[in-house]
């Protein structure tokens, strides 16, 4: 008792205090370390099991990956890089990276380690040698990691290359193809005209020589069947024009009132035969003098009347020409056609804009064209700034309204009426002409028009009697046809042009030709010809053309 009492004596409690606490810190580190075994062992389990899935989705990308390091030695490869280059992961385990592409490859585009080392992301495209020699297009997106390693993605993109070739080759004969079609239609521009040029040339003359009653009725008839023709191959070639971003607009000053005034020429007696009152009126509000395309605003009008006699039987056409200003320097002008006939459906109102549209099949049936008129008419508007819309009602009739941009002249208008007065104090003296045309019949029809106005005429079927003559003869002027045999116009005309440089002299060349395609007067212009007159040409044109290079002025002057 006296011994046990010693043992747990007081004064040695503090020792079974330590003890105990060691014990109890122990036994806490051995389960501490017992719980990090665990821990430590279900993370590496984690990270076996996320780098096998990693490993899984490396080999399963669509792409070809590749690990190398600072020196390009391929340290790691997925199972497409396999697909890609014919060579097992094993094999590409070791190799360069570059052994990969040809020595001409290499060349071409050798890898940038320099800019790898800076972290950069380096994207090229390249042509990657598999094992089997094939060349590969691919893309190549390579980057250097923070532990030393690069990682390279690499795209098999052939199939995208050989589209992309597929496309260009599609484009280059979709161009071919243009490029055929516009060959196709200026040759068939060019044969038509031709004749059609005897044609309304002939007519004009017999219109004009014959007396009233029903010959020189069947004349007009078929200068009128010629005329639509003609317009008829215009649209076409227009329409070509327009496709190709090739059709020309030249803004010059122009009178409205002037304007107006030809339009009630040209379709006035028309309207009037067809039993039909033709109303044409002109705003007092209009400026005297606007600047724009008065040809195409001229074209504009003549397919809306040329639409609205198509089908109105009975009542009125009605043209009037008006305007609202915008600014000081602009003025809108406002075409507007109107009719009392057959009308468009509500549903068609746009459709008739579309190129070879009708509104129905009965139409063309029953009236004829190619139903571009009014698709190039909206073009045109378009490309003066401005617009077409249009109004119908079935049985009632329809209003088309244009309206165009236009700036406003400053031209004083004392100015254009002394030009005026210039011009009428002047007369045509009769002139030596040279003709170089290798059409008989046109030839004829020429010859009728010349000496009926008083000029003595030279008549040559190719390019080289046409300068044979011109060196033999003093001439006023040379008409000069472009498609001739032996030596055709243009050739005849540098001939002449290189001669007058070195003695002296200029001639005035006219092309007057059958090429009416865009680009066709710059052409002429360029090769040394002073002006273009297309053809088909009428008695009036002839005599325009003459006027302006025989005048001289009048003895009482």
């Amino acid at each position: 008792m006296t011994v046990l009492h010693s043992f747990i004596d007081p004064n040695y409690g503090w020792l079974w205090l330590v003890v105990g606490g060691v014990m109890l810190v122990a036994l806490l580190l051995l389960f501490w370390n017992w719980g990090l075994r665990r821990m430590v062992a279900r993370r590496t389990c984690e990270l076996r099991v996320n780098e096998e899935h990693f490993r899984t989705l490396i080999d399963l990308a669509a792409d070809t990956i590749l690990q190398g390091d600072s020196e390009g030695t391929i340290i790691g490869a997925n199972q497409q890089a396999e697909q890609l280059t014919g060579y097992s992961q094993t094999e590409l385990i070791g190799m360069n990276i570059s052994q990969l592409f040809s020595e001409e490859e290499r060349k071409r585009l050798p890898l940038r380690y320099d800019l790898l080392k800076l972290g950069q992301t380096v994207m090229l495209e390249r042509l990657l040698q598999r094992k089997d020699g094939r060349l590969v297009p691919v893309e190549m997106n390579s980057k250097m990691m923070p532990d030393g390693t690069y990682q390279a993605f690499v795209r098999d993109f052939s199939a995208r290359k050989q589209v992309e070739q597929e496309l260009v080759l599609a484009r280059q004969a979709a161009e071919s193809a243009n490029e055929a079609k516009s060959l196709f239609l200026a040759n068939m521009s060019h044969e038509i005209r031709t004749p059609l040029n005897a044609i309304i040339g002939i007519n004009s003359l017999l219109v004009e020589r014959l007396e009233s009653g029903e010959l020189q009725e069947l004349a007009k008839d078929s200068m009128a069947a010629a005329n639509n023709l003609l317009d008829i191959i215009s649209d076409v070639l227009d329409i070509s024009k327009i496709e190709t971003g090739k059709l020309e607009i030249v803004k010059v000053p122009f009178e409205p009132r002037m304007l107006l005034n030809q339009l009630e020429r040209m379709f006035g007696a028309i309207v009037r035969e067809k039993g039909l009152r033709f109303e044409v009126s002109l705003a007092v509000n209009l400026a005297g003098l606007l600047v724009s395309d008065p040809a195409r605003i001229q074209q504009i009008g003549v397919n809306l009347l040329s639409n609205a006699l198509k089908f109105t039987e009975q009542g009125a056409i009605r043209l009037r020409l008006s305007g609202s200003s915008l600014d000081e320097n602009t003025m809108q002008l406002e075409l507007m056609v109107s009719d009392s006939g057959k009308g468009i459906m509500a549903e068609n109102l746009e459709r008739v804009f579309n190129p070879f549209v009708q509104e129905d099949l009965s139409t063309t049936r029953k009236f004829g064209g190619t139903g571009l008129g009014l698709s190039i008419s909206r073009h045109l508007a378009e490309m003066l700034g401005g617009t077409i819309k249009v109004e119908s009602r079935i049985g009632e009739g329809s209003i088309f309204t244009c309206t165009i941009p236009c700036q406003i002249s400053k031209r004083d208008a004392a100015e254009r009426d002394s030009a005026a007065r210039d011009e009428a104090q002047t007369v045509c003296r009769r002139l030596r002409i040279l003709v170089a045309e290798d059409s008989v019949v046109n030839c004829k029809m020429m010859e009728a028009i010349l000496r009926m106005e008083g000029h003595r005429v030279r008549f040559v079927d190719t390019g080289r009697k046409a300068v044979e003559a011109w060196r033999q003869e003093s001439f006023d002027l040379i008409l000069m046809d472009i498609q001739m045999p032996e030596m055709d116009g243009m050739q005849a005309t540098a001939i002449i042009r290189a001669s007058e440089a070195e003695k002296g002299g200029h001639i005035p060349i006219i092309a007057l030709t059958a090429y009416a395609m865009s680009g066709d007067k710059q052409r002429f212009l360029d090769a040394g010809m002073d002006a273009y007159l297309p053809k088909p040409i009428t008695t009036e044109q002839l005599r325009r053309l003459l006027w302006e290079y025989g005048q001289e002025e009048s003895p009482d002057r």
